[in-house]
Order: structure tokens, then sequence, then C-alpha cells
């Protein structure tokens, strides 16, 4: 069995505090091979001491968090006392033992009984000031299994430096500046919190039920995306002094949407941009497995952040996201953005996740152009009919041809012969991480970079000023048969490689 740890311990020189945490694998498990004595784990913060077995039926590993307690709970004395993993019922899983209470934790530094009651002694000391807001929130918290799971109702005095940033069609967004900020692990101080910058998103609903409803279809699927970091994380609720509405507050992103990001940096190697599609491909594809469709998927709905040293993307605006089978025909009108709206919901079509594809392919057009899809046309119905009538972008001279015919299945007439997000996830998968640098599709990056590099562009065309990139409500018109089919051709959006600057867009 596992050896007292101060006598496993007294004699190195390089250990100068207790372990806190023992991890007993299952019956038969051994250390791995290729990990040895004082070598770093590939986890953070986790190091490989010493394994101890008896008869090779169990396996031990210290895990180093320093000096802080393992949970909240008042009767602890001890800040070196030790959590225990071990093995639960026989499934060979483990399961994390609180040696205060000996009840079962769900993670590391989080006791379900002990730190749950810290967090239930707390519900008399604050209030959003909507009863059944306050109710959600305590409900996260009392069914927590983590020590960042739940939401927590943050008092607007703890905001400050607030700023404006960009308005859109469920509300307004801003970034402040939380005084108390996020709640973080630390390796020796355990349940902490660091000053974090964070944003605000208001949410703009009427009554009380409508802002829960809200916020019941937030949180349920921010659970299902932020788990698998393709969503943006959610810390909780404030209020907007100055517009006295709720608002949401959220992880903070740098460099702000995909179409502010495509706007600001001018030259992005085509590899970048095939990992920007990988990380949204991979988003969209938790969001289909669970039966989610996000409904108004565009470039201002996701978000850029950073994976290691790649761009990454994660989707966002979850307001409009709905369940399938929540889904049904709309035929007085629908909300988005119609440059990326699929053909069928303008003839009232309810949404699906091949619609949700098929945004997607404009996202893959505006990747390799720079631009939103249709900037130089008014978005009306008469722009409408043309997408009805098989009018897309014309494709960017210079793009990987792989890159065009994926794109080009994606925005197909028929939903049927799209991909699925499955599909795409594999795809990119493939094309960007499987076969590293000698791959064919990273020999076709560099050959677009080249021909981008040595074919100058000019300014495009100002943007037409009845071009509307913020989601709405839009009123389908009546298409009949004889219409579609008849548009003009006159309205195809012509981008020439050598013509278009990419340098002068947003000018």
């Amino acid at each position: 069995m596992l050896q007292n740890n101060r006598s496993l311990y007294s004699d190195s020189k390089d250990l100068i505090e207790e372990p806190i945490f023992y991890l007993f694998r299952p019956s038969g498990s051994h250390p791995p091979e290729n990990i040895k004595k004082n070598e770093p784990h590939p986890l953070p913060n986790f190091t490989i001491e010493e394994w101890v077995t008896d008869n090779h039926k169990q396996a031990g590993i210290s895990i180093w968090f320093g000096d802080s307690p393992s949970c909240s709970c008042p009767r602890r004395s001890n800040p070196n006392y030790p959590q225990e993993y071990r093995p639960q019922n026989g499934q060979g899983r483990d399961a994390l033992v609180c040696k205060i209470c000996d009840l079962k934790c769900d993670t590391t530094y989080w006791c379900r009984n002990c730190d749950i009651e810290k967090l239930k002694r707390q519900f008399r000391y604050w209030t959003s000031g909507n009863q059944l807001l306050d109710e959600f929130v305590q409900r996260t918290q009392l069914d927590s299994r983590s020590y960042h799971e739940y939401f927590e109702w943050i008092e607007p005095v703890r905001l400050r430096n607030i700023e404006h940033i960009a308005d859109g069609g469920n509300g307004s967004v801003y970034k402040a500046e939380w005084i108390d900020g996020i709640r973080v692990i630390h390796p020796k101080k355990g349940q902490t919190r660091t000053k974090s910058i964070v944003a605000l998103k208001v949410i703009s609903c009427g009554d009380d039920i409508e802002i829960l409803t809200e916020i019941s279809r937030i949180y349920r699927v921010r659970n299902d995306l932020s788990d698998n970091n393709y969503g943006p994380k959610i810390y909780g609720f404030t209020k907007h002094v100055g517009l006295g509405k709720y608002a949401l507050v959220m992880q903070y992103f740098e460099n702000g949407s995909l179409r502010t990001y495509l706007q600001k940096h001018k030259e992005i190697r085509w590899i970048h941009l095939a990992y920007l599609a990988s990380s949204i491909s991979k988003g969209l594809k938790t969001m289909h497995s669970d039966g989610v469709v996000h409904c108004d998927l565009h470039s201002g709905n996701i978000l850029v952040g950073y994976n290691s040293i790649e761009p990454s993307c994660c989707i966002a605006d979850y307001g409009t996201i709905k369940k399938i089978s929540s889904l049904a025909s709309r035929k007085c009108g629908i909300y988005g953005v119609i440059p990326y709206m699929a053909p069928e919901l303008f003839k009232g079509q309810p949404h699906s996740t091949a619609t949700d594809i098929y945004a997607f392919g404009m996202i893959m057009w505006e990747l390799s152009a720079g631009e939103p899809p249709f900037n130089q046309e008014e978005h009306n119905s008469t722009l409408m009919l043309n997408i009805c009538d098989g009018l897309r972008p014309s494709i960017v001279e210079g793009t990987p041809d792989c890159w065009v015919q994926l794109m080009k299945r994606c925005w197909d007439s028929d939903p049927k012969k799209r991909p699925i997000a499955s599909e795409l996830e594999d795809l990119f998968e493939e094309w960007v991480y499987v076969y590293g640098r000698t791959s064919e599709f990273r020999r076709k990056c560099k050959e677009a970079d080249e021909y981008r590099a040595n074919h100058p562009r000019v300014k495009p065309k100002k943007r037409h000023s009845g071009a509307t990139y913020a989601s709405s409500f839009i009123q389908l018109p009546i298409f009949t048969n004889r219409e579609i089919g008849t548009a003009s051709s006159t309205s195809v959006v012509s981008i020439e490689g050598s013509k278009f600057d990419i340098n002068a867009f947003g000018s």
C-alpha cells in the first residue's frame, strides 16, 4: 500500500512541502514506462515523484498542489490534510473522496458537501432584484460539480471601466474590469480569484419569465460547449446600471469577432485561415452532436482567440441557439443576416444543421476574401431571390482547390448535398494536423500564399450603404416559382484576385 507521505519523502532534498493528494489507480495498473521518477507529468502541476506498489495490485502517484486547502469546510484544521482518489465499485474509475466529511468529491478542489454549503451561507447576502434570476443562479450553485461550473451574481459596483464595444441584433456588448475576477485554481493557494477583463452581453429580453428562459437555454448550451473550449465561458450575471438591463458576464476576447479580426489582420497565412476554419468546424460538430442548431451563424458571432500559438475560434451569441426539436417553420419572417442565410430559409423552411453548414461555407469564403460576402450588394428581397436562384460570391483567385470544392459543397442549394459538421471536422483535422508539415494541403497553402504575394491587390469598391451585417428580423417576400429562376446575372459579385485589395477593406 502507499506509504505515509512523510516517510516516503523525508530524504528528498528537492521537496519542501507535503503532497496534498494521492492518486490510487485501479488494481493491476502500472506506472507509464516513459515517465520516470521526478520528471514532469504531461498535465500542469502534476509531478511523478515515486510509484509504490503492493504485489503489483496498486500504484500511487503524488500530485503536488502546495499547501492550499482542498475544500472550504470549516472543520478543516490541517491545511496539508490530503484527499484521496480511489477506485469506485470495481469500475476502475478514479473518484475523489473528501477526507474532511468523507463524502465523494466530483473534482479536485471541490467537495460538493463542504463547498456548496459555503455558497448556501452566502445566499442571504446577495440578490439580483429578480426572484426568478436569484433562484436560477442558486440552483446552478447547488447543482455544481466543480469550482468553475456554477454561475454567480456579480454586483454592478464590482465592475468598473465599462466601455461599449459593439451593438448586435440581440443586444449590446461592453468591456469591463471585474475587480474580484474569475475563479481559478492556484497551485499553492487552491481556490482563488484573479482580477479579470470580461465582456458584458446585455440581455434584451422583456419580463422576468423571458429572462429566465433565455438564461436557461444559454446555461444548457454553455455546459455543452465551453467544456470543450468551443464556446466563450460564462461567469454569471450582473445589471448594467445605465441601461437598467440584465447582462451576461462572459469571457473577453481581445481579438474580437472574426469579422473584426480579418479587417485588422490584412495578410493572414492560409494555414492560419485553416486553423480558424478547423476550430469553427469543431464547435459546430459539438453543437450538432447535441442536437443544437445555432440559427444565426456569421463572422460577427465568432470570437477569435489563441490555442497555444495557433489562432482559434469559438462560436458565440447563444441568444438564437435552439434545440432542433423546438424549431418550426416561420412563414412571416426570419432572424439573421441575409448573406449567411441558406436559400431554403427564404422559402419559409425552418433552420436545421444544414443551414448552419451553409453559413459555414460563406464563412469559408470570407476567410479567403477578407471581407463579408455580398458587401457590394443591397441586402434586400432582390438579393434573397438571387440567392434562391443560385447566386454565390465569386471565387477569389489563388484559393486552394480543395478549399473551393469543400466551400461549394457547403453552400449547395440542396441541403442534402451539404456535408455534416463531423465530416468538416475530420477534413480539417486531416488537412491541418494529421499529416503535419509535409501534407499536400500545407503545400497548397504555401502556393496560395506565394500567389497572393505576387499579385498586388487594389482597393475594392466601397461597401453598399444597404449592406447590413447585424442580425435582424427579416420579413420574407413571397416568391413564386416563376420568380425563382429568373434572377438577373448582373447581380453576381465579382472579386478577381488581381483587383481585390484586402489591405484597404474597412476604409
